[in-house]
């Protein structure tokens, strides 16, 4: 499950940039996350019953996963329901020189608190993910299933490493400064 892990610059454009670069984090990596996340849960239960018992380390990947799993699809929920569309309709009141309405949650530095919150608490379940499954590399007596999950796992890692950065150092930063404007 390959990924694209640079962001298509050209397509950010002019008008709205903020708008363009959201859209490509939800079509883009939030739909890959979904997707690998989901098939890397099926393939951790399989793996496991193949292997749990001679790979201890392979069960504490799958539960590492699910804990994974159970707060990224929350907090990518959260984006795309709450602190994304603000963002959209903020810029459009940027554009249009006019005031946003201020939102529920008083100002984007809520949730985007609340969010780099969850990613560190993501970077850290990825580094112990990286870790007890000794960067990916497979054992020597496993079956193809397991060398297709740690595959799976590995290009799940890249690409919210990508993610993450995307939001953390140029989405919400950017959010933060056309907020001062805007409200």
């Amino acid at each position: 499950m390959a990924t694209e892990t640079t962001l298509p610059l050209a397509e950010v454009g002019e008008e709205r940039p903020l708008a363009h670069l959201v859209n490509y984090i939800t079509d883009r990596h939030h739909v890959f996350a979904r997707n690998a996340l989901q098939r890397a849960s099926v393939l951790a239960d399989e793996v496991c019953a193949l292997h749990g018992d001679s790979h201890p380390e392979v069960r504490e990947l799958r539960d590492l996963l699910h804990e994974l799993r159970d707060d990224l699809l929350p907090h990518m929920a959260m984006e795309e329901t709450v602190l994304f569309p603000y963002i959209i309709a903020m810029e459009e009141a940027a554009a249009k020189r006019i005031r946003a309405a201020v939102p529920l949650f008083g100002t984007a530095r809520n949730p985007v608190r609340a969010l780099l919150h969850d990613h560190n608490c993501a970077g850290e379940l990825l580094r112990l993910m990286r870790e007890v499954s000794n960067d990916f590399a497979t054992p020597q007596d496993v079956s193809p299933l397991c060398h297709e999950w740690y595959g799976v796992l590995a290009g799940l890692m890249d690409d919210l490493q990508f993610h993450l950065h995307l939001e953390a150092n140029v989405l919400f930063p950017s959010v933060l400064g056309i907020e001062e404007k805007v409200l």
